[in-house]
């Protein structure tokens, strides 16, 4: 009876993909293809995890203390139901031994760095800045009528009314070494399980035209979730947190006079040149237009 069944199920498959020699070709001419691989690199990720927690003898309620979380944030983490598709897409994979991370022809940086850039950009007698200040200490007394650009964790402006979102976060770890060079490179990248940090940054290469002398200084990166007391960094967005978010976005209606940008204000994994990007088209649609015509400050795709 087991070999009968056995040839009548291979009979079905074989009628069912007739016309074509691979599965792939089966999957995309139904249109099913790219869900049927983002559906498998998720098990597949939540299935290493599974297995490397087993080889260390580590139980999620192990794994949610080392990560100083909870065991069902752990538990949400590891479904793969949860991990969004497009975490795959945030690293290239290539077969060649081109070493670096962006598939940009152009790669730069400003020439006197990102901190003299915004020193620049904020040298205006229109501008006030103002340090150590909680906005929600003040939000108060802002002019109700006044636009204000809120680039912090969405959920935090909504008192977390909807659900805390996943976020995640970096610790930096800061060494002088009397040394001109020590690893050769910007950015070396650690993914052996008995390290603790995930990079090193060495900023020197980002400059060799610069003179630096005989030291140079180093930063280790430990990547961490972010919990309610933390700065988070950026989103973990599985399909929880996006549905969460979208109840956030909903509410942001009721905010006429409030534009939420950036990473965390828009709940969006952001490279540097995609927020800068993201800011200059804002400005562009909807901050600029607001001061010059007084027009209503309008959702973008950059902003909400």
């Amino acid at each position: 009876m087991a070999k009968r069944t056995a040839k009548v199920r291979k009979r079905k498959a074989v009628r069912s993909t007739a016309g074509f020699s691979t599965l792939d070709g089966f999957l995309k001419d139904q249109g099913k293809l790219e869900e049927f691989e983002a559906t498998a690199i998720k098990e597949v990720l939540a299935w290493q995890i599974i297995e490397a927690m087993k080889a260390k003898n580590i139980s999620r309620k192990g794994l949610a203390e080392r990560m100083k979380t909870s065991r069902s944030q752990i538990s949400r983490l590891l479904d793969p139901k949860e991990l969004p598709a497009d975490i795959i897409t945030r690293l290239p994979v290539r077969y060649t031994f081109n070493s670096r991370y962006f598939s940009d022809k152009y790669e730069g940086l400003p020439l006197n760095g990102y901190a003299e850039l915004f020193r620049k950009m904020a040298d205006s007698a229109n501008i006030s800045i103002y340090l150590d200040c909680d906005y929600f200490a003040v939000r108060e007394q802002i002019p109700a009528d006044k636009p204000v650009v809120y680039t912090g964790p969405v959920d935090r402006f909504f008192d977390y009314r909807f659900g805390v979102l996943g976020w995640r976060m970096l610790d930096f770890e800061r060494e002088v070494l009397d040394v001109e060079d020590y690893q050769g490179c910007a950015v070396l990248n650690y993914a052996d399980e008995d390290v603790a940090f995930t990079r090193i940054h060495e900023f020197r290469h980002l400059h060799p035209e610069r003179s630096y002398g005989d030291k140079t200084v180093i930063f280790r990166e430990y990547s961490r979730l972010a919990g309610k007391a933390d700065e988070p960094h950026y989103p973990i967005n599985t399909v929880s947190d996006k549905r969460a978010y979208d109840t956030y976005r909903a509410a942001a209606v009721a905010w006429p006079n409030v534009v939420f940008g950036g990473r965390l204000g828009t709940y969006r994994y952001l490279d540097m040149h995609q927020a800068i990007g993201a800011a200059l088209n804002t400005w562009a649609q909807t901050i600029g237009p607001h001061f010059r015509e007084g027009a209503p400050l309008k959702r973008t795709a950059a902003a909400i």
